[in-house]
């Protein structure tokens, strides 16, 4: 903050940004942005109605794991709980009202399909249903509200050309 005019010159240095790399982002359905990063989000939201960087109001929150892994792929479900994949620590889940995280493992069928796995993607395909997309499990769909998960085998289609 420039002290002779009470401005930050450094919009980083307003939101409480060093040299943290910013891996992913989402829009909350209040108009809110999330930012994944290591080991952390980044919450950007609006402080009143008024206008401007001055308003903007930012909260650092740290993964409460032992971990630093960088936060690659951020989603909302449908109830408002925003879930982060990350490079080789699995999928969380935030809740933003209560404020607490868990981590999923992903267990289906006696296999672990997200613990040590990096999640590439998410999208929400549906109310109940979030799709995952992992580097070497491949696609995992997941049901939120049961917590069960299930590895998407794909079948080669012989009538496909060049095969």
């Amino acid at each position: 903050m420039d002290p002779n005019t009470g401005f930050y010159n450094n919009h980083n240095q307003l939101f409480g940004l060093k040299d943290e790399s910013v891996f992913s982002s989402a829009s909350d359905k209040d108009g809110s942005l999330w930012f994944g990063a290591t080991g952390c989000l980044f919450h950007i939201y609006k402080k009143n109605e008024g206008r401007g960087i001055e308003n903007m109001k930012a909260d650092k929150i740290s993964i409460p794991f032992k971990i630093k892994a960088e936060v690659t792929a951020l989603a909302f479900d449908s109830t408002g709980i925003l879930l982060a994949g990350t490079k080789n620590e699995g999928l969380f889940r935030y809740d933003p009202t209560l404020k607490n995280f868990k981590q999923y493992n992903g267990w289906s069928d006696g296999d672990e399909l997200l613990r040590d796995n990096t999640v590439l993607c998410l999208s929400s395909i549906a109310a109940d249903s979030l799709l995952i997309g992992t580097k070497g499990k491949g696609l995992v769909l997941m049901h939120p509200y049961s917590e069960k998960f299930r590895k998407i085998d794909f079948e080669k289609n012989s009538d496909a050309r060049g095969t």
